[in-house]
């Protein structure tokens, strides 16, 4: 689950740079508002996740500083 969690975290997170990235390169209003549109779609799945995926990955680092002290004592 972990892993899944990750994974969508880092794939939304480019595709969103994706789409700004085109969004600036777009000279047509109307592929630029269906840009903008999907951007704002990703970015609420990202928001939905991000929390939870910055708390996994803080625990993670938790988990292994104190494996790290509980080796060296």
């Amino acid at each position: 689950m972990n892993n899944d969690l990750d994974t969508r975290y880092n794939e939304l997170e480019e595709a969103i740079s994706t789409l700004n990235i085109a969004i600036n390169e777009a000279t047509d209003n109307c592929v630029k508002e269906i840009l903008i549109s999907c951007k704002e779609n990703l970015e609420n799945e990202f928001n939905e996740i991000k929390d939870r995926v910055e708390s996994i990955w803080e625990n993670e680092k938790k988990d292994l500083e104190n494996e790290y002290w509980r080796s060296v004592v």
